[in-house]
């Protein structure tokens, strides 16, 4: 994670003088793609997620409503493989960009939509699917006419429901609700490239 910042930190040294000669307009259709760091976690009564920090990806596009409110959608991924097992999160959203200084290029992201957990190994998986908001800020750095370098901070956090297990033996695939108080959640941090 410290890698990413120190990166994030001489992008934004190195295009400062060129958002002069861009300032940040906002219009029309407008998309995004970044990657970074971040963890996801299942949380329940009976859970032990031993979740840790790894890769993350994001894409995103929308409409331009004015020059400080963005409409869109955005989908979100992240996967972590420690010892057998493999737990991977997505979320697809409908989120509102806003810009309080319309010049420049702090936002502030909220939306809501849903979000997916799986954890598996070779012979079980449990997984659920839940609705749930997002939350973020992020700045976006102009290099180009259209394109801005974008670091950006997300959070997630899904409403508490069924948990599903999977066994598999002999070919015979038994299924059971485990619990019925699971949520997800994640922390992102990454960087990517919007282009207006």
């Amino acid at each position: 994670m410290s890698r990413l910042f120190l990166v994030a930190t001489a992008l934004a040294l190195f295009v400062t003088p060129v958002t002069a000669q861009n300032p940040n307009v906002r219009q029309g259709f407008w998309y995004g793609f970044g990657f970074g760091v971040g963890s996801g976690k299942l949380h329940c009564d009976i859970c032990n997620d031993q979740s840790g920090t790894d890769l993350t990806a994001s894409a995103r596009a929308g409409w331009v409503l004015s020059p400080s409110w963005l409409l869109g959608a955005e989908l979100d991924g992240w996967t972590n493989s420690q010892d057998v097992a493999t737990r991977r999160s997505w979320s697809l959203s409908a989120v509102a960009l806003w810009y309080p200084w319309k010049e420049r290029g702090a936002y502030v992201k909220g939306g809501l939509g849903i979000t997916g957990y799986r954890a598996s190994d070779s012979v079980d998986v449990i997984s659920t699917t839940r609705p749930g908001g997002i939350i973020g800020v992020g700045y976006e750095w102009r290099v180009g006419k259209k394109a801005s370098i974008n670091p950006y901070l997300n959070y997630q956090y899904t409403l508490a429901g069924d948990l599903q297990f999977e066994h598999t033996e002999d070919n015979t695939v038994t299924t059971a609700t485990i619990a019925n108080d699971a949520s997800i959640s994640s922390v992102q941090f990454g960087v990517g490239l919007v282009i207006h």
